[in-house]
């Protein structure tokens, strides 16, 4: 772990392990000496290392019984988690803690785990939990009298309200917390916050107050630290760019170019490049301000830095169009553009919106529908109602008639009683007669009765039509409101995903720019071996965002359906040695990619991009899912109608729950939740499989691995 360290300081560390490994020292004397070599050599340049270190400090304070040093050992660890934005655990680490404190009664230490507690709430982003624990360590802080920490407290506390906006609130307790450092004399602090004060004034536009705590912080560092000065004269000279008080702001920007050349602040030496190259061509000196933007340019492009190329190249277009050079100015407006899409396609933030947009529209959507669908469920039931009104009378028809034929037939019978004395052809007649009439009604009857039913017909036909309208509109319904399901489930899994997976690369970038900053503020050189390895580790981080870009692009295009199929001829064997010989290359764990090949190997033809990306994916997740176990295996089976491609592990598996929604876009086993990955990998495995003409299919057992295999067909 010491091998990166200066002679000085491993003569330091064999000090404090010398009183480590004494027995006869105090337990505490041991346990002190062994957090001091935690805290001053691990815990902020290798968190991993203190997290490993302090739970050996904790065994060691349990077994012991040393209860407030295993609170610190606990507090330590759930630091080493929030230094590498492991949030999650690190709070559980502090509420761990925060339980042993209070048993213990130390108020000054419930106050410390407070404030940590808050920090780690303002990492995330939840200001309204960070601000409750601030408060609590503020009114510890303030019943202990314990100034400093209520001038540390008051600081966090302005911070919160500052990344709100409220100025007014952020300045109320910068000054509060301003007014105590004054008074204890600490200059370094006091500094900082005036800074702070001169930050929140010039966001109002304040410049005049914002000008006076800035020469203020200056006097009050008096140069104990380097890169603040530098900061604040970089501040100084941004509001006197924009007041036009040009000759001032270049001495202040000048003074901060030459501290940043010294301490290699090689972003901030890019922004006072481009800002003196716009006050040379505010002052008309056009060639001047392009030899100072081409140097601001040059070095945005050596450290990546996409904002100040991109500021850069604006400066250019717009200096060379002033000498008129449209060639170059064409060149620089085009870098400034590409640029400035590619800054574009980085920023999820409008890609959310966007889906906001949308998922309004479709919410809209779906309620003019379900607003359809009731009219026609109310006129369907209009029409019900004629038909059973239409019935009623055609029923009411029925038994008039009927009764009146059955009144009329009761008559012609009493009829013929008392008329049995008349002339017998006289009473056929009249029979005959009212049969014929009794017929023709009768008739009548009919003829109503079958236009009454063909009106019913008519009508039941209209209503069976509009009930099939009704079943398709209800259909239309289920899918848009599923769709608007799936809309807002994806949108939430991307917000989780993007802001997640963000904050862990960008939090460890910021932890070794800061780290950066303080060895440089101390003066020293910086050794080329640390000066790696911080760099190193920020280098490794933008590859893993520039590569969850590149899948959230990937899934993009697969959702747009703009994945080109471009097959060819390939010798399959070959390409999976090349992609072998890849991955082999790259593990740290000694561990390689077995290969074993099965029937007689042919060519084949598939587009060998989107099959590169399917087993890419594949082999990486076999690797990092089994970790510390065998070798992954990847296989050829060459058969007489297909091809069978697998790769199999030994890693942990998947739950056999779990596998139906595997290939889905941000879905991960509940399994794997603390290793990091975005749930995007077999999503695209798949598409991009199926595009190429083939099938995936997974097979797991838990606890034993997982066999991924892509079937392509020959014929």
């Amino acid at each position: 772990m010491t091998q990166d360290f200066s002679i000085e300081e491993k003569k330091q560390i064999d000090s404090l392990l010398t009183i480590w490994n004494n027995n006869e020292l105090e337990d505490t004397t041991r346990a002190d000496a062994y957090k001091n070599y935690i805290v001053n050599y691990f815990l902020y340049n290798s968190p991993d290392s203190a997290y490993i270190l302090a739970q050996e400090y904790y065994k060691f304070a349990k077994q012991e019984k040393l209860n407030y040093r295993m609170s610190t050992a606990l507090l330590l660890q759930g630091l080493s988690k929030y230094f590498v934005d492991n949030y999650e655990e690190a709070l559980d680490y502090f509420s761990r803690c925060l339980k042993l404190r209070i048993t213990s009664g130390n108020q000054e230490g419930i106050a410390s785990v407070f404030n940590n507690m808050g920090a780690v709430y303002q990492d995330k982003g939840d200001y309204s939990n960070a601000l409750k624990y601030y408060l609590k360590s503020l009114k510890i802080e303030e019943n202990l009298k314990n100034e400093s920490g209520i001038a540390s407290t008051l600081n966090n506390i302005g911070i919160i309200y500052k990344e709100e906006g409220d100025y007014k609130s952020a300045l109320e307790y910068y000054n509060r917390s301003l007014k105590i450092k004054i008074e204890f004399g600490d200059k370094m602090g006091e500094s900082h916050a005036l800074v702070n004060i001169g930050v929140a004034y010039m966001n109002q536009g304040n410049y005049k107050d914002a000008l006076s705590n800035f020469e203020q912080a200056l006097i009050a560092n008096d140069g104990y630290e380097e890169n603040l000065n530098a900061l604040v004269n970089y501040d100084i000279g941004c509001i006197q760019f924009d007041l036009g008080h040009y000759n001032t702001a270049l001495d202040y920007i000048n003074k901060a170019l030459k501290t940043h050349v010294k301490l290699n602040d090689r972003l901030n030496e890019s922004a006072s490049l481009n800002l003196i190259a716009k006050i040379h061509f505010k002052q008309n000196l056009t060639l001047k301000a392009i030899s100072f933007a081409h140097r601001a340019l040059k070095i945005a492009q050596e450290i990546g830095a996409k904002e100040k190329i991109m500021e850069a190249a604006q400066n250019l277009s717009k200096f060379y169009k002033a000498i008129n050079k449209p060639k170059e100015a064409l060149d620089m407006f085009t870098l400034f553009i590409e640029t400035k899409d590619e800054i574009r396609r980085e920023n999820i933030g409008k890609e959310i919106v966007r889906q906001d947009a949308k998922y309004e529209y479709d919410k809209k959507v779906a309620k003019d529908s379900i607003k359809n669908a009731y009219l026609i469920e109310v006129s369907q039931e209009k029409v019900n109602n004629e038909r059973e009104k239409k019935e009623l009378a055609e029923q009411k028809s029925f038994y008039l008639f009927g009764g009146l034929f059955l009144t009329l037939i009761f008559g012609v019978f009493i009829y013929n009683r008392f008329k049995i004395t008349s002339n017998q052809k006289s009473v056929i007649e009249a029979q005959k007669n009212t049969a014929d009439k009794t017929n023709k009604e009768l008739n009548q009857i009919n003829e109503e009765l079958l236009v009454k039913r063909n009106e019913i017909e008519s009508q039941r036909k209209i209503v069976e039509k509009q009930k099939k309208l009704v079943q398709l509109q209800n259909k239309k319904l289920k899918k848009s409101l599923d769709t608007e399901k799936e809309l807002g489930l994806l949108k939430t899994s991307f917000v989780s995903m993007a802001s997640h997976q963000y904050r862990t690369p960008l939090a460890v970038i910021q932890a070794n720019v800061e780290l950066f900053n303080i060895l440089a503020s101390t003066g020293k050189k910086i050794e080329p071996e640390k000066n790696e390895k911080i760099t190193g580790r920020i280098k490794r981080e933008i590859t893993k965002m520039t590569a969850l870009m590149d899948e959230v692009l990937v899934l993009g295009k697969l959702t747009s359906g703009n994945v080109p199929y471009v097959p060819q001829e390939i010798d399959l064997v070959e390409f999976c040695n090349e992609l072998i010989e890849r991955f082999n290359s790259i593990q740290v764990d000694e561990r390689i990619l077995d290969f074993e090949i099965v029937g007689a190997p042919c060519n084949v033809t598939l587009d060998p991009q989107l099959l590169t990306h399917s087993l890419s994916n594949l082999v990486s997740n076999a690797f990092k899912y089994s970790v510390g176990n065998k070798n992954p295996l990847l296989t050829i089976n060459f058969k007489s109608k297909e091809i069978l491609v697998s790769v199999k592990d030994y890693g942990l598996g998947i739950p056999e729950a779990e596998l139906s929604n595997l290939f889905q876009p941000f879905f991960r086993a509940n399994n794997v939740t603390e290793i990091k990955g975005t749930g995007l990998g077999l999503n695209i495995a798949k598409e991009y499989a199926e595009i190429n003409k083939g099938q995936i299919a997974v097979k797991s057992t838990l606890g034993e691995g997982s066999c991924f295999e892509i079937r392509f067909s020959t014929n």
